[in-house]
């Protein structure tokens, strides 16, 4: 990459570039045989994936996430936000922290 060059363009035309580059690379990772899924965290990345996903599949998006016990870790009701948001086919499977060996 090089950033060399800066591009002038509104903050409405950059959303619009970036919205273009994720429906593309989703898409073209739709291409398959099997069943697809997500695994959804609930942060911003793997919502826009998810949430191109519902946008392009013809079924609901199934996708699976991770909570934890320890709830300073715990993303897992963003995940189910952005699963409801989504219509998404989810699963969800809780976790503990393993505490650190001394």
């Amino acid at each position: 990459m090089s950033f060399a060059k800066v591009e002038q363009r509104s903050e409405a035309e950059w959303g619009e570039m970036l919205r273009h580059e994720i429906c593309e690379a989703t898409r073209v990772r739709l291409m398959s045989d099997v069943p697809l899924g997500a695994f959804l965290s609930g942060g911003i990345d793997s919502s826009s994936v998810v949430g191109m996903m519902s946008k392009l599949m013809k079924r609901a998006v199934t996708t699976c996430s991770i909570g934890f016990a320890e709830k300073k870790y715990d993303e897992a009701e963003y995940a189910r936000q952005v699963s409801k948001l989504f219509s998404t086919d989810h699963h969800e499977e809780e976790r503990s922290i393993p505490t650190p060996l001394k």
